[in-house]
């Protein structure tokens, strides 16, 4: 095995095991009546818009309940944990019992 190899499976590895990149991030939406939350993108612009009992994709709907909750900003949803952002810039890491 090359070491170019042996280095790919390891950030192979740590990525899967660790990964940096959320599966989605969510956030109060304040258009009102029927929305609730919406999804963001990585630069924080609107992917879309998600009314009241309408599933969110990928793994995101754990996250809608702290995303409507006036402590939080937006909610970042990883495999593993979730990141809640406070108005003060603040952060809460929720770890997953998974």
């Amino acid at each position: 095995m090359e070491i170019d190899e042996f280095v790919d499976g390891i950030r192979k590895e740590f990525a899967d095991k660790y990964c940096s990149t959320p599966l989605g991030i969510v956030g109060k939406c304040y258009l009102g009546e029927p929305f609730e939350v919406h999804t963001l993108a990585l630069d924080g612009s609107i992917i879309e818009h998600y009314h009241h009992g309408q599933g969110l994709p990928g793994g995101l709907e754990r996250a809608r309940a702290l995303a409507v909750s006036p402590a939080y900003l937006a909610v970042e949803v990883y495999p593993d944990r979730m990141v809640c952002a406070r108005a003060d810039g603040s952060i809460v890491i929720m770890e997953s019992d998974s």
